[in-house]
């Protein structure tokens, strides 16, 4: 980032708070990386895209939630991250590792606050520190923390298929719809067509019925000669026989 710009992240990973805040949470990392050190096939040197980092990232959200709360810890968090992509140029892959591990942490603490509310009051910083860290490395067995750039890089896929598949069934029930609406006002319109040609049928067939009892009148009415009804059209006709 150049040096004309407002560095905010720099500005945060540089202060006094966050460099005593980072050393605490190395220092906290080393400790635990050598307590469950067939977790962490790197061992002490490692800390970067690999097993190390992602115990640490989960852990420093866990604590910072548990302790500080969320804005703290997300915020801290937000900014660490500023400063990784603007002055370490990170990966995709890597920013999507961190901030998936760093939501773990979040879940962790939660779980955490949960389970140890009905404690006694006077539990140790320290045995909830062994407890937080107890809880990550749980989730690093269960396959929910991301451990590795191929890892992170299989999960974005995983979800950029299922983004692409919720859209996909979004956009056709949004088609199906469509089509629902440019269908019954069509169904209507065709009803509507079909109730004025019975309509029309009808009125024919009235005005059919008047004409054969006007010409039929005198035979129609009050028959005193001999002949025979006919039916014509619906009406009823007497023909005189000649």
């Amino acid at each position: 980032m150049s040096n004309n710009n407002f560095d905010l992240g720099g500005m945060f990973e540089n202060s006094q708070k966050a460099q005593k805040m980072f050393q605490k949470y190395s220092h906290d990392t080393s400790k635990y990386v050598r307590k469950y050190k067939e977790d962490f096939p790197e061992g002490v040197k490692g800390g970067w895209n690999d097993s190390v980092d992602a115990f640490r990232h989960a852990y420093m959200q866990a604590h910072s939630r548990y302790f500080y709360g969320i804005i703290k810890s997300k915020g801290g968090a937000w900014l660490h991250e500023i400063y990784g992509n603007t002055h370490h140029n990170q990966s995709k892959e890597e920013n999507f590792m961190d901030n998936w591990n760093n939501n773990q942490g979040q879940e962790i603490a939660l779980e955490v606050k949960a389970e140890l509310k009905n404690m006694n009051k006077s539990i140790s910083t320290e045995d909830v520190e062994d407890y937080i860290a107890h809880k990550v490395i749980q989730r690093m067995r269960d396959g929910k923390i991301i451990r590795n750039i191929d890892e992170a890089r299989n999960q974005m896929n995983k979800k950029q298929k299922l983004t692409e598949y919720k859209t996909s069934v979004l956009n056709k029930s949004t088609t199906t719809n469509s089509q629902k609406v440019q269908t019954e006002p069509q169904k209507k319109k065709s009803q509507n067509f079909s109730d004025m040609i019975r309509q029309k049928y009808k009125a024919q067939q009235a005005e059919n019925n008047k004409k054969f009892n006007k010409i039929f009148k005198s035979h129609s009415t009050q028959p005193t000669g001999n002949g025979h009804w006919v039916t014509m059209n619906g009406a009823h006709i007497f023909i005189e026989d000649k």
